[in-house]
């Protein structure tokens, strides 16, 4: 079956927050959860320089809603009372053997509350449920260990360390990049 036939079922609720798809009007909330947390986000982020201003987050959002109805990608933000804390997606997505990445922000003043943990262990579900995934994928930079943290707590194995699985944002820089992996 085309993936774009896939229905699914959203949004993906948890004890605290709901996840669902970014949608054309969520750029603003976005844009300010991003620029409040730029100086973080960016040493780990390679996009966080690309959005400068709320036309710029408006577009990533219709652009990735775009990717969603084609199932291309799933980028989905992460809500907590109604209020955008920050986002999950899965991306790279091979359907034919069902391997996906996963990616994951959160907001500088939300972190340390388990949001991002509580979040992509439903992002997990959900791709191994509805999507049929057989191999999750989360690449982060050794040096990030909050991201790495994330993976453990969500039951990843480590794979691999090596140099050039990512680059440095803003430098192109290779970087010494950790892969976890997670089969259904």
């Amino acid at each position: 079956m085309s993936p774009i036939l896939l229905d699914l079922s959203l949004p993906i609720v948890t004890q605290r927050l709901v996840i669902r798809p970014m949608q054309p009007g969520d750029g603003k909330q976005l844009f300010a959860q991003i620029n409040q947390s730029r100086e973080m986000l960016k040493q780990w982020l390679p996009w966080v320089n690309s959005v400068q201003c709320e036309d710029d987050s408006e577009i990533t959002v219709r652009t990735f809603y775009a990717d969603y109805i084609l199932r291309k990608a799933f980028h989905f933000v992460v809500c907590l009372d109604g209020q955008i804390i920050g986002g999950v997606g899965i991306s790279d997505i091979n359907w034919k053997i069902r391997r996906m990445n996963v990616g994951y922000w959160c907001a500088a003043q939300y972190q340390g509350n388990g949001y991002v943990t509580e979040a992509v262990n439903a992002l997990i579900n959900f791709a191994f449920t509805q999507l049929k995934a057989q191999k999750f994928v989360i690449l982060c930079d050794s040096e990030n260990t909050k991201s790495i943290k994330v993976a453990e707590r969500c039951g990843f194995a480590f794979e691999a360390e090596t140099l050039g699985v990512l680059d440095h944002p803003g430098n192109g820089e290779l970087r010494l990049g950790r892969r976890y992996a997670k089969y259904c």
